[in-house]
């Protein structure tokens, strides 16, 4: 799945350019969908060991992982995208009110 989304695309114009980003786009939808249900996992985890939702340090090693994968997106990039997916995925998490 990611092998081949990782080969230079052939961005030769701007059609090809958006293949390549609906392609990526795809598989990144699939990843979402599985960190969310991760997410939802380890929230029923933290619950019943009463522990917060949120782990500031973690969530910042995350994003600091990110950044040296997404060099382009730098340092606030990769944070500011991990941000958002974090705060989506425990939206997702919570449980819905009777």
């Amino acid at each position: 799945m990611l092998a081949a989304l990782t080969r230079s695309p052939r961005c030769e114009d701007l059609g090809g350019c958006r293949d390549a980003i609906d392609a990526v786009d795809g598989v990144l939808g699939q990843l979402l969908e599985r960190r969310a249900e991760l997410v939802a996992c380890a929230q029923r985890a933290k619950q019943a060991r009463d522990l917060p939702v949120r782990d500031a340090a973690r969530e910042a090693a995350i994003a600091r992982r990110v950044a040296l994968r997404a060099p382009r997106l730098g340092t606030a990039g990769a944070a500011a995208v991990m941000s958002a997916v974090v705060d989506a995925c425990l939206v997702a998490a919570a449980p819905v009110p009777a």
